[in-house]
This record gives C-alpha cells, structure tokens and sequence, in this order.
C-alpha cells in the first residue's frame, strides 16, 4: 500500500466510523440530537421528532458501514458527501463548532474523492 492509498483508507476509515457512530448514538438517544432540528421543522414532521432521528440514525449506520465496505467506492464516497452537505446547515444551526467539525469532514470526503480518482 503507497502513501495515497493509506491516506485514502484513513478518510475513509475515520468518516465512516463517525457516520456509524452518530447512527448508534441517535438510535440510542434520538432525544440528544434534537437540538439540530429546528422547532418549526420538526412540527412539520410527518412522524414524531424522536422517530424522524431514529430513521435519519439509519442512513448514518447504512452509508457509514458502506464506505467503511469499500464496494462501489466512488458511489459511496458520493452518497457520503451528498449526506453530509445535506445535514451542514442543521450542523451549524446547532452550532458554529459543529457546523466547521462537519466541514472538514466534507472537505475530507471531497480529498478522498481526489485521491481515489
């Protein structure tokens, strides 16, 4: 393994874990992570708050455990971004440190996307 390749494995590694690990903490504690939804939208949830994180805390396990797999790579890495980006702005709402934690966290999939063109 060359240095591109391990610098690779480690984003990859490290998103996925976090994704998997965000998973089983709001299937544990949805009622923790609340706070990123903001009051208005969650009135407008078609199921209670509590279960809306539940089921948002399975798309962190599922994409996290893919990119962990390492199958369709490009795919995965793709669908990652694409969910991270979609949750910054709650990121942020909940607050600045957050927001810039998730930040680098796109930023690493948009490396990881370079690396492995």
């Amino acid at each position: 393994m060359n240095d591109v390749e391990a610098a690779a494995l480690l984003i990859r590694v490290s998103v996925g874990s976090v994704q998997v690990l965000f998973g089983l903490s709001q299937q544990r504690s949805p009622q923790d992570w609340l706070g990123y939804v903001p009051k208005p939208l969650q009135l407008l949830l078609p199921v209670k708050p509590v279960n809306f994180m539940r089921i948002h805390s399975l798309g962190n396990i599922g994409i996290g455990l893919w990119l962990l797999s390492g199958l369709v790579l490009p795919v995965a890495i793709w669908v990652s971004l694409l969910w991270w980006i979609w949750i910054l702005p709650f990121a942020f709402y909940k607050a600045m440190s957050i927001g810039l934690r998730d930040f680098a966290i796109i930023m690493s999939l948009i490396a990881l996307l370079l690396l492995s063109a």
